[in-house]
């Protein structure tokens, strides 16, 4: 039920039952076309060889990424419900592709920056390293001290209370509409929040970010300022 796989050429219309690995040690570049894996795809390597794993037209439920400099490519009608990044590396769609990952769990912890670059429904982030949100994401859940840039529009952003340290950088011309703070969080950046929920102290926001709304939960004395 599982198939490794180190050929360039790889496989072409098969059906995998259960997790597919692909180690780009050997071979730079593999690709996938019109594969269906119904458990995970993992992508192995040694962390410091640069390899690429392009999907064409397939169906996967899972994509478990396990080794840094490591890129995966989504084309075409490629089908794709969650991406695990447990190392720094990157899965970015190429022009045709028009998918949406339901969930992106960041679990790195290298020092490192981490770019979404596709659009996703839930985006969690369990690292202390840098985060980059380059698509539509609907919810951000940090529950990690991250520090994170928004280069998109987020509908919904929760800062749990386990992301104490965290920093959130919305750029000019990106636009978050509920931030939920519930541990202290600095917002910056030249962009838009429509609304700060503030359910502690310590919740910051630079006087060029533009903040439209913000409610105080109970017993919460210090919050920005709409302005």
């Amino acid at each position: 039920k599982s198939v490794v796989v180190t050929d360039p050429e790889a496989l072409e219309g098969e059906v995998i039952e259960g997790n597919l690995y692909v180690d780009v040690t050997a071979a730079k570049e593999i690709e996938l076309s019109q594969v269906v894996i119904k458990g995970k795809l993992v992508v192995l390597g040694d962390n410091e060889t640069a390899g690429k794993v392009v999907l064409k037209d397939s169906t996967i439920d899972t994509i478990s990424n396990q080794t840094r400099n490591t890129e995966v490519v989504l084309c075409g009608e490629t089908e794709l419900k969650n991406i695990v990044l447990e190392e720094v590396g990157k899965i970015i769609p190429d022009r045709d592709y028009r998918g949406k990952v339901s969930e992106i769990e960041v679990q790195s912890t290298v020092q490192a920056k981490t770019t979404i670059e596709i659009p996703a429904q839930t985006v969690t982030t369990n690292t202390y390293a840098e985060v980059e949100i380059q698509a539509p994401v609907s919810n951000l859940e940090i529950k990690a001290d991250t520090q994170i840039k928004v280069n998109a529009n987020v509908k919904n952003v929760v800062v749990a209370e386990t992301a104490k340290d965290t920093k959130v950088e919305v750029a000019k011309g990106s636009t978050i509409g509920t931030l939920t703070a519930d541990a202290p969080v600095k917002i910056e950046g030249n962009g838009t929040v429509n609304k700060i929920e503030a359910n502690v102290d310590g919740v910051e926001a630079a006087g060029d970010t533009v903040i439209k709304n913000v409610e105080k939960g109970k017993g919460v004395e210090n919050a920005p300022d709409a302005n």
